[in-house]
């Protein structure tokens, strides 16, 4: 994200002004509905170089190349699912906060982009992160963007609320 103007600012003796109890920002309505827009996000990004591979001569010639596409289409199309459902749940209830599914999708979102950024390095080779710029950067933008994620955090508060919860919750 290095093509990104990022700043930084201090202030001292700025006035300010509380406007909500401690953890509003995370309460706040939408809060978590523009979470799962962030994951959307990375999927764009992910898909730009799932894209690049599928393209590629390579996955025609190379086996292994190949099984690196399926894979990588086995986790877009899944994850997928999920942001459509989760949309439309969005969309029907637009008053709740969806937290729960929120943090699963970017939780396995995270996970997929990691994975797409290295089955994609070793689908193309080296090549493709040394000698095509622009998909070097994507996947370089890729991997810095998802870090907004709380990884580890976010498994264990999802762990936690599945503990708590009755019944099992993957049933059809």
């Amino acid at each position: 994200m290095v093509g990104v103007a990022t700043g930084s600012g201090h202030f001292t003796h700025a006035p300010a002004v509380l406007l909500g109890e401690p953890a509003f920002y995370l309460q706040r309505p939408g809060f978590w509905h523009g979470g799962a827009g962030i994951a959307a996000c990375w999927y764009g990004a992910a898909t730009a170089i799932a894209e690049q591979v599928r393209r590629s001569l390579r996955v025609a010639t190379n086996p292994f190349s190949a099984a690196h596409l399926g894979a990588i289409d086995e986790q877009l199309a899944a994850v997928r699912l999920m942001l459509q459902d989760l949309a439309d749940a969005i969309d029907t209830a637009p008053t709740e906060s969806h937290q729960f599914a929120v943090v699963r999708l970017r939780s396995l979102m995270d996970r997929i982009c990691r994975d797409v950024i290295e089955r994609a390095a070793l689908a193309l080779g080296p090549a493709s992160l040394c000698c095509d710029a622009e998909h070097a950067q994507r996947c370089a933008d890729l991997a810095a963007f998802i870090r907004q994620s709380h990884g580890e955090k976010d498994e264990q508060w999802l762990g936690e609320q599945l503990h708590a919860r009755e019944g099992n919750p993957w049933l059809l």
